[in-house]
């Protein structure tokens, strides 16, 4: 499903007996917040579609979700109040920067227009909706800004230290958990077409019949095709962790695939290496995921997730033979000591309810890619050994950050109402 299609899906399922399909579900100072709103911020996080539309005040992802939105109107409407509100140049700039990262995405305009139709929108409404939407998200950003100079933070002479004495208040206020999770990515299964051509295609390029760049130009179904696949340098973690399993292992000048990915199947060529860096190139083939892949994977999810429970087998063992993230599957699943306040806020959620030792429930992850399970590990004693000293004090000047922020909040609701139609 394309960004375009998950941000502006419409809300068509039947909602439980008595309650509106959609409607006000808060109302900040004078601007009101719509279930639509809500289901929006949702799609936008992960969750699907499906359980979006079944969401409702009540769940925890919901209203982890309105809290996130009521926040965000609290901010606009203090912008408002201060003079901090942007301009409408200053909105288009930036509608503007916004339609260029989207276009990049499609192969063609004429890719990105189909993408726009088919959401029901002409690029007419498209800016309209974005500018309304940018407007409010740079008033809060505005607003946001102001609240460190206000706020006279000063760092700790000892990051760790201050840590260490304030365990609970990071707890609350960062989410800091000690956590593992298994990594499911979700994978088309109708690849067969794409793996024949990208074999064919490799096949042409080792037998010197033509070269990696121009085959990329031909064939790659992306916005790198244009510059014969580049998919310039990138760091650990900056690729999807099943591309990255593909490549990391391979000299400059070698090629992995066809391979597939939630994205489609790929034909990929270390270009250059600098350590851990890499620059590669690579042909992709679309091809879409379909909803019984993405079920395929919640079921077996689930399965691993019952079995664990039940104490068939251990979670470290479960992550070390069904998890495909490279980088934690030979560790048991450890993620280690995590800060959840980073995270996508309803994700979040649904991780600091968990009890040690407890699994959750499959989740679907990185737009609906990948499904995860994540388990607090029993031993809740946070491990620094692994922050350097500069992420320390970046984790640190965020907790200031954020406990002003929440007492600025706070305040604002204060002073400017908050109400909730039928909550109260």
């Amino acid at each position: 499903m394309t960004l375009l299609s998950v941000l502006f899906l419409s809300i068509t399922a039947v909602a439980p007996a008595g309650t509106p399909v959609d409607g006000i579900v808060a109302v900040v100072g004078s601007v009101p917040i719509l279930h639509s709103d809500v289901v929006s911020l949702l799609l936008e996080s992960g969750v699907s579609p499906d359980e979006a539309r079944g969401l409702y005040h009540g769940d925890p992802l919901y209203d982890a979700a309105l809290a996130e939105l009521v926040q965000e109107k609290l901010l606009v409407e203090a912008a408002r109040r201060d003079g901090l509100y942007p301009t409408p140049s200053q909105v288009n700039e930036r509608v503007e920067l916004f339609l260029v990262e989207r276009r990049a995405e499609f192969p063609t305009e004429t890719a990105f227009q189909q993408a726009l139709s088919a959401s029901g929108l002409t690029l007419a409404t498209y800016r309209e909706v974005l500018a309304g939407t940018m407007a409010h998200r740079m008033a809060a950003e505005n607003y946001a800004r102001g609240i460190s100079g206000t706020a006279g933070l000063t760092l700790p002479s000892d990051p760790a230290g201050y840590l260490s004495e304030n365990i609970v208040a990071f707890r609350e206020i960062m989410g800091l958990v000690n956590l593992e999770w298994i990594y499911l990515p979700v994978i088309p299964g109708n690849t067969v077409e794409a793996e024949l051509l990208l074999t064919q295609v490799r096949g042409r390029i080792e037998r010197g019949e033509t070269t990696f760049d121009v085959m990329a130009m031909e064939y790659s179904q992306d916005a790198t095709a244009r510059v014969g696949g580049d998919l310039d340098w990138f760091d650990p973690g900056d690729m999807t962790p099943a591309f990255e399993a593909r490549v990391t292992s391979l000299q400059a000048g070698e090629m992995a695939g066809p391979f597939v990915t939630p994205f489609g199947v790929h034909l990929v060529m270390l270009t250059e290496r600098d350590g851990e860096r890499l620059r590669a190139s690579h042909i992709l083939r679309l091809v879409p995921v379909e909803p019984h892949d993405v079920q395929r994977v919640l079921d077996t999810a689930e399965a691993i997730r019952v079995s664990v429970t039940n104490g068939e087998v251990l979670f470290s063992e479960a992550a070390t033979e069904h998890s495909l993230d490279p980088t934690t599957r030979f560790e048991g699943g450890s993620l280690g000591t995590v800060f959840l306040a980073g995270w996508d806020a309803s994700l979040a959620e649904m991780v600091s309810v968990l009890s040690p030792g407890e699994v959750s429930a499959p989740v679907q992850i990185e737009r609906g890619a990948a499904v995860a399970l994540f388990r607090l590990t029993p031993d809740q004693t946070p491990d620094l050994s692994g922050f350097s000293p500069e992420d320390l004090e970046s984790v640190v000047s965020s907790f200031l950050w954020q406990r002003a922020f929440n007492e600025t909040v706070d305040s604002l609701e204060t002073e400017i109402p908050v109400f909730y139609p039928g909550m109260e």
